[in-house]
């Protein structure tokens, strides 16, 4: 075997010297790149993110609110006027609010009057005492309040009387058809005619209970349909009185000082133009006041939640001026805020950051020492956030997550 082969051992000898090269390499290969990135994991750098922001001046104007359905009387400033603490801004009208008040008063009464009536129909026994204390126009109200109410409960029980009395007529009607299949069975001469009958019999009484079962039925289900449809509607008056005792709270509040007054000193940066019947619909901002006291400036900007949840309130970051020559370049600030945005789907999954710049910085964009000066308009801002330091190997590795999914 061995002569007529004269190869075969130097090839066997061969080939696992060349695999033992190969295995030899792919050890160390294996061992360079795991020192590589045991190197990459053990260093750390610093991490920033920038971000494009609103810089403005934060909030030191405020509105006066006038309530809906308040009825106005004058407003007696204009735009630049000069305003103090206390200041009148505007009259409110007293005897419409009198008036309002008067109605809102026997809206309560009649609505409360109803509420009893729906849930206890005898309530309505005493209301003479009641009536003879209202002014001609409210002791209607209240006749036709009441009458509606005894509507209501005799709507319902003719309702239930009907299905009543066809319960009791077919009681009625199963009552004498028992006494003639009594009679019937009596008067049977064979065993044939009276098994007939008990089958008769007992088929008639098994169709009788079922058909006394639909009705008992009916009966429950239309008590308590009935009973449901007075519960919502007396949850309905209730709601609308809560609405109301506000409403009052409101009205009693404004006709002891039928005025608006200025809660700060500041200056009338506009006014809204008075309806014509001198009411809004609506809780509107009718006068806006400009704070004198010192201004402060805020920066806004909008990031992906996914980012937004390495920022912390309290957090320093840099903020940077497009079109200031600031120095230093960048002003250090801190995030006060961190809110949620809700609304349309390209405010889904976004995140609001508000930066505060610190106080010994704000001068320079106040007074405008590079001949740029911010009053009341916004400008684009950037801000540099400081992740702190990172592995650089994790780094490496979300960069390359972020390529491959598309993120920035």
């Amino acid at each position: 075997m061995t002569s007529s082969n004269p190869d075969l051992i130097p090839q066997e000898r061969g080939g696992w010297r060349r695999w033992l090269w190969v295995i030899w390499a792919g050890l160390t290969s294996a061992i360079v790149v795991a020192s590589y990135v045991l190197f990459l994991s053990e260093i750390s750098i610093p991490a920033q993110r920038t971000f494009a922001g609103t810089l403005r001046p934060s909030h030191s104007q405020f509105d006066l609110n006038v309530p809906a359905n308040i009825p106005l009387k004058a407003i007696l400033v204009s735009a630049g006027d000069v305003v103090t603490p206390g200041q009148t801004l505007a009259l409110l009208d007293a005897d419409t609010i009198k008036s309002q008040l008067s109605k809102m008063n026997s809206d309560l009464l009649l609505n409360t009057t109803l509420r009893k009536c729906l849930l206890n129909k005898t309530s309505l026994e005493n209301t003479d005492t009641v009536i003879k204390g209202l002014d001609p126009e409210t002791r209607l109200r209240f006749r036709v309040t009441i009458r509606g109410c005894q509507l209501t409960h005799q709507s319902n029980a003719l309702r239930l009387k009907k299905i009543l009395d066809v319960r009791d007529s077919f009681q009625t009607h199963n009552q004498l058809s028992q006494k003639r299949f009594a009679l019937a069975l009596e008067k049977a001469k064979s065993a044939g005619q009276r098994a007939a009958i008990a089958i008769q019999v007992t088929a008639n009484r098994n169709q009788a209970a079922s058909r006394l079962k639909k009705l008992e039925l009916e009966i429950s289900e239309l008590a308590t349909n009935q009973e449901k449809q007075i519960l919502v509607q007396s949850r309905k008056l209730e709601q609308e009185a809560e609405q109301l005792y506000l409403r009052r709270d409101i009205l009693s509040e404004f006709i002891v000082h039928p005025r608006l007054f200025s809660p700060k000193q500041g200056h009338v940066l506009r006014t809204r133009q008075m309806p014509p019947n001198g009411e809004y619909p609506v809780e509107t901002a009718l006068i806006t006041l400009q704070s004198k006291h010192r201004k402060n400036f805020v920066s806004h900007f909008d990031l992906q939640q996914h980012i937004a949840h390495k920022f912390r309130i309290g957090d320093t970051v840099m903020l940077s001026v497009i079109g200031l020559r600031l120095n230093p370049a960048k002003l250090p600030g801190k995030i006060t805020q961190i809110t949620p945005l809700s609304g349309g789907t390209s405010l889904k999954g976004m995140t609001r950051i508000t930066v505060q710049l610190e106080d010994q910085y704000e001068d320079q964009l106040k007074h405008g020492k590079q001949g740029i000066i911010i009053e009341d308009a916004s400008t684009i801002s950037t801000v540099t956030f400081s992740l702190g330091k990172q592995n650089l190997w994790q780094s490496l590795q979300r960069m390359s997550q972020n390529m491959f999914s598309g993120n920035v």
